[in-house]
């Protein structure tokens, strides 16, 4: 029987150990993330008898929806959050943005608990509005009007002394962060 505890631990000593080079970790998430969100935009649009393997906007969406979110999910049961640390394209650029932010202290309604509800709400109703999975350009705006959205919240609010370096998008309004914590 695996122990997942002892599996744990040693992913965790693993990422203590390499904690100088996460950033590259990040830098690599984030350009895989603009590659596949933005690249199928220039690209062909999917027609009948189109495969993954042979159109880059299926591609695109097989990575994302088949693989990445699924993935996600999977790591949060083994390693927690570490996703969101490590590896979420949107927490990095984020981070990226309070370094030369404002640093302004984090309004009440971004505090609120109801606040990441609100914000899974609106992305999962606009994404099944505008077809996010099935529309590349769908896909586009969601995800890329989300990662304007952890930018602008970094800018605006990350690394503010009052909430200890804590990053502002991460902890109050990620969309999927509330269901990574579960």
């Amino acid at each position: 029987m695996i122990n997942a505890t002892r599996i744990t631990g040693a992913i965790e000593v693993f990422f203590v150990r390499f904690r100088p080079y996460l950033g590259y970790l990040h830098i690599v998430f984030f350009l895989y993330f603009m590659v596949l969100l933005f690249l199928p935009l220039a690209t062909d649009a999917a027609v009948l008898g189109d495969t993954p393997l042979s159109n880059f906007a299926l591609f695109s969406n097989y990575v994302m929806w088949g693989l990445w979110f699924p993935l996600v999910l999977l790591s949060a049961l083994f390693t927690g959050r570490s996703w969101c640390g490590l590896m979420c394209p949107m927490g990095a650029a984020s981070e990226w943005a309070s370094k030369s932010g404002l640093k302004k202290s984090i309004p009440w309604w971004l505090r609120s608990e109801w606040t990441p509800h609100v914000s899974f709400l609106i992305i999962t109703v606009l994404g099944q509005t505008i077809g996010v999975r099935e529309h590349r350009e769908g896909m586009a705006i969601v995800f890329g009007g989300t990662l304007a959205c952890a930018i602008l919240f970094g800018f605006l609010y990350g690394n503010a002394e009052a909430h200890h370096g804590k990053r502002a998008w991460c902890r109050h309004m990620c969309p999927i962060g509330r269901v990574l914590g579960l």
